[in-house]
């Protein structure tokens, strides 16, 4: 199968990655890799203003276009949401119904 060359603007421009895409005439789509709570690395500590012993939600998704993948997105949300049904229900929009939340 023959290599197609997807321009990503959503690189340059704020704009959803599904909307750019379905404007292409391309059918987007997600796939979560990875849904886990781990301790945060000091990157993640510096950018989300946490302290060192908080823990995030770090969640790995693989978005492409047609049969191809085109880009590797790493989130990462502080895991005390402050209640964790929000948690759960956050999960639960991504299709994730087993993970360890302690």
């Amino acid at each position: 199968m023959a290599t197609r060359e997807i321009e990503q603007e959503y690189l340059a421009v704020l704009e959803s990655f599904n909307d750019e895409m379905q404007e292409k005439g391309l059918t987007p789509w997600t796939r979560v890799i990875e849904f886990l709570i781990e301790p945060s690395e000091p990157g993640v500590v510096a950018a989300l203003n946490l302290s060192e012993n908080d823990r995030v939600v770090k969640m790995d998704k693989l978005r492409g276009a047609e049969d191809e993948p085109v880009v590797l997105v790493s989130t990462y949300i502080p895991a005390d949401l402050g209640d964790q049904t929000k948690l759960v229900n956050f999960a639960s929009k991504f299709g994730i119904r087993d993970f360890n939340g302690n």
